[in-house]
């Protein structure tokens, strides 16, 4: 239903959705709002399932994720052992947002 309504309607809804999480970031707090709403155009919403892996250590970051519900682990080399533990509001992935567009280093 939501990919049948119209383009600006979309972009009302997510912006009403998302905004709030953005403005959390510490990279986004000083961020006009006409950016931020730029942003939360950009975002894709992904769903992962209990078990799912986000990424491995060593994966090239492309993106940034924000935990709008729900837990994700940071797990060790062994795969059991829990270094973090990120929840709602909870981001990562800043560094590779910060890294787009440049010289690729």
């Amino acid at each position: 239903i939501f990919e049948s309504l119209p383009d600006k309607l979309k972009a009302e809804i997510a912006i009403h959705v998302h905004f709030e999480i953005l403005q959390q970031v510490q990279i986004f707090k000083e961020c006009e709002a006409g950016l931020l709403e730029e942003l939360v155009l950009k975002l894709k919403p992904q769903v992962f399932s209990p078990g799912d892996y986000v990424c491995r250590k060593g994966d090239i970051g492309k993106e940034m994720y924000f935990i709008k519900h729900g837990r994700l682990e940071v797990v060790g080399d062994d795969g059991h052992t829990i270094l973090a533990t990120l929840t709602d509001g909870g981001y990562f992935g800043e560094i590779s947002v910060l890294n787009l567009g440049g010289s690729g280093n």
